[in-house]
């Protein structure tokens, strides 16, 4: 029987290292942060769209305050879609994986797949993906990503920050633009009660 082929990502690097040196030519693109601050190890999403942000870089969806996680990402999901049909969505997120390979960010060609390091089925995010390794898989990974590093992953996100600023050129020049549409989605649903727990895990 045919072993099933292990996936390989466009291009990988460690936080420490240079950034690729790519450029994309889309015309619009979309950040969906994927993961919570309740975790420190899951923070990685949150903090990459609080840097976008503070950027001025539009069409960011999750941040610190405003994360996209298991309670709303469909929500955020139909969002995307209905405001940026024909945009490039990038899912940006935490990763477990090998000991050997904590501290390493990866581009995939492929959709996001949110949740699988802990189990979970969630829907898949955008066409390409950005993950960053934050520690270990295979044992009692909730725990884990709770006792990861706060260090490394502020490491890690300054390095998809530096990234995405210099492989999306155009948007740092589209950066002062009003305010985006994942910025009007997240300040109108603020303005509403968060009993029900929209913002919570």
């Amino acid at each position: 029987m045919d072993k099933k082929k292990k996936e390989k990502p466009v291009f990988c690097w460690h936080y420490t290292e240079t950034v690729p040196d790519h450029v994309f030519l889309n015309n619009e693109v979309v950040f969906v942060c994927v993961g919570t601050d309740r975790s420190t190890g899951d923070c990685l999403g949150p903090l990459v769209g609080d840097m976008l942000q503070a950027k001025g870089i539009p069409n960011v969806y999750g941040t610190i305050d405003q994360p996209v996680h298991a309670m709303n990402i469909e929500e955020v999901l139909d969002v995307v879609v209905r405001n940026h049909p024909e945009a490039c969505v990038i899912g940006i997120d935490a990763n477990l994986g090998k000991a050997k390979d904590i501290g390493k960010i990866a581009f995939w060609d492929k959709a996001l797949e949110p949740g699988t390091g802990v189990g979970k089925d969630l829907p898949h995010v955008g066409q390409y993906a950005i993950t960053g390794v934050v520690n270990v898989i295979g044992f009692m990974e909730h725990k884990v990503l709770s006792n990861t590093r706060l260090s490394l992953v502020w490491s890690l996100a300054e390095s998809i920050v530096s990234f995405i600023e210099q492989a999306f050129p155009y948007v740092i020049r589209d950066m002062a633009a009003a305010t985006s549409e994942a910025q009007m989605f997240f300040s109108r649903r603020a303005s509403k009660s968060k009993q029900g727990g929209y913002f919570y895990d």
